[in-house]
């Protein structure tokens, strides 16, 4: 949305509350419609394993409480309870857009705060949501002469885009009905990718409303591009072959996203019951996926991973890579891989086997572990046709050549959203069976620039790289860059190889442009030089 978020943000809490529910019919109401409240999965006692609410249309995932009604309108879930009454709640409003102005969370809470006449409004305390930092304040108000209480959380997700949840529930009733519940539903949220026009999500009622005479910018929009479908999300249950305590350090510790900030020893993460054995976590996540990419956080001793497993959801397990112990310089570290399968094979949980007697490191302690890939049902546009020539007339201007540089060293310039320059000589392999990929890892470990190259036919000279494409068997000759564990995919470039890689060594100058998957305003150009590189 444009601005008109924040008018439906204040109109909502400052006129009506929760009083939505006045003009969402509920689904017990509305003939023809599904019962709106999924049943409840068997969590085991596990709240975070039940069925998620996936909205791609405003880009998150919760967990619903159970017995709770879900509506939707004008990318605004609403989740009631179900005694509630109409005007008053119990309730939570759930939602997300965009602003016409740029803005920080601090100043988006205080822009709330100010405009919140007539309401009571709290300290603000610091949370996170969906690893994302937010603030939460607990408010009162008064609406058809009661006493009501509310909290308030809200999290810029971009410097436009603004995600907020709100509860709110006659006084008496709010111990019992919000109290004990408010933090379970945030921390089950998860951003996800956005798909524009998605509309509601199944299994809710959904109503337009109309404009208002004279307004074209009442109902909600999104300025995302992204259209890839791929959905991204944290395991909600786990098992392990051992682990060290429980809670703390328990396998259910890497469900969920990161909460381990430094490279420590956390109660937080995983460990396995002793520091000098092989063992094993197995991930479960809520919605099966034909996977593009595994993503497994580390906070303390990484990496001593020797092999992932992929199971499908009859059960039959398929390793995807094989490993040894490597002792890496950075940490926390994320272990990426990027799947390439054969065959599609749809996925609900992750296998993966450690091995701590090589290298006498201690626990190697799991934080979480991330599943990216496509639902069933979702279909992707058809691959983009590689470039047949560059607009540089196959030469790359770059402000680096590598002449100047060290043997095994690049370097690399990133301008756009982001600006850094970068020199260094820390490469880290995520190679597949058809491709070389190779990062390039800076000092601070901000950014990570990946080429993936072909591991046939790749020769001298000037080879265009093609958009990243997750849909594709094959994804080279192509680029990426992480910044700040964000990625930005190359929609074009080029790498002029000025050795032959027949060596085994990867000599040249290359040049991408990227756009954030995450956040559709978000742009970088990455120029840059490697010498003596070893391709492995």
């Amino acid at each position: 949305m444009k601005t008109s978020y924040y008018r439906a943000l204040l109109l909502l809490f400052l006129i009506a509350m929760i009083s939505l529910a006045c003009l969402i019919p509920s689904q017990k109401e509305d003939q023809g419609s599904t019962p709106s409240n999924p049943p409840a999965a068997d969590t085991s006692g596990d709240s975070s394993a039940a069925k998620k609410i996936v909205y791609e249309e405003g880009g998150f995932q919760f967990s619903p409480l159970p017995d709770w009604e879900i509506t939707c309108a004008v990318g605004i879930i609403q989740m009631k309870a179900p005694d509630a009454d109409m005007e008053l709640g119990p309730a939570f409003l759930i939602m997300a857009g965009d602003n016409d102005e740029e803005m920080t969370t601090e100043e988006a809470f205080e822009k709330f705060k100010k405009e919140s006449t007539g309401s009571e409004v709290g300290k603000a305390k610091k949370v996170k949501v969906g690893g994302f930092p937010a603030l939460q304040a607990e408010l009162t108000t008064q609406q058809s002469n009661k006493k009501i209480k509310a909290i308030v959380l809200t999290s810029m997700l971009t410097a436009k885009r603004q995600f907020t949840m709100m509860a709110s529930a006659p006084a008496e009733r709010w111990e019992d009905d919000i109290a004990p519940y408010f933090e379970e539903v945030r921390d089950s949220i998860q951003f996800i990718t956005i798909v524009p026009d998605a509309g509601c999500p199944a299994g809710t009622a959904g109503v337009d409303f109309a404009p208002e005479p004279g307004s074209d910018d009442n109902l909600p929009e999104s300025d995302s591009t992204t259209k890839d479908g791929l959905l991204r999300q944290w395991a909600v249950q786990a098992r392990a072959s051992s682990q060290y305590g429980d809670p703390d350090w328990a396998a259910s510790q890497a469900t969920g996203e990161p909460d381990v900030e430094n490279c420590e020893d956390s109660v937080k993460a995983w460990a396995s019951a002793s520091p000098d054995t092989k063992d094993w976590i197995e991930l479960t996540f809520a919605t099966p996926v034909y996977p593009t990419e595994i993503n497994v956080h580390m906070n303390y001793n990484p990496s001593q991973v020797v092999e992932i497993q992929i199971i499908d959801v009859q059960g039959k397990a398929y390793t995807v890579i094989e490993t040894e112990p490597e002792e890496v310089s950075y940490c926390p570290d994320v272990y990426q891989i990027s799947l390439e399968l054969t065959k599609k094979i749809l996925v609900d949980k992750v296998k993966i086997f450690i091995d701590q007697t090589v290298l006498n490191l201690g626990w190697n302690e799991i934080d979480a572990v991330e599943l990216v890939g496509l639902p069933e049902g979702v279909t992707v546009p058809p691959p983009a046709k590689p470039q047949s020539g560059s607009s540089s007339g196959g030469s790359v201007n770059s402000p680096y050549q590598p002449d100047d540089l060290a043997s095994g060293a690049y370097a690399y310039d990133v301008s756009g959203y982001e600006n850094d320059s970068i020199k260094g000589s820390n490469v880290q392999y995520q190679s597949t069976e058809n491709t070389y990929v190779v990062g390039l890892i800076s000092g601070t470990e901000r950014y990570i620039v990946s080429l993936f190259l072909p591991k046939t036919g790749l020769k001298k000279g000037v080879t265009p790289l093609i958009p990243y494409d997750q849909s594709l068997a094959t994804k080279n000759p192509t680029a990426a860059i992480y910044i700040n564990a964000f990625l930005y995919i190359a929609d074009s470039g080029e790498i002029d190889i000025q050795s032959d890689p027949a060596t085994g060594k990867l000599t040249g100058v290359f040049y991408f442009k990227a756009h954030s998957k995450d956040f559709s305003d978000r742009s970088v150009e990455v120029t840059g030089a490697i010498k003596d590189i070893p391709l492995k």
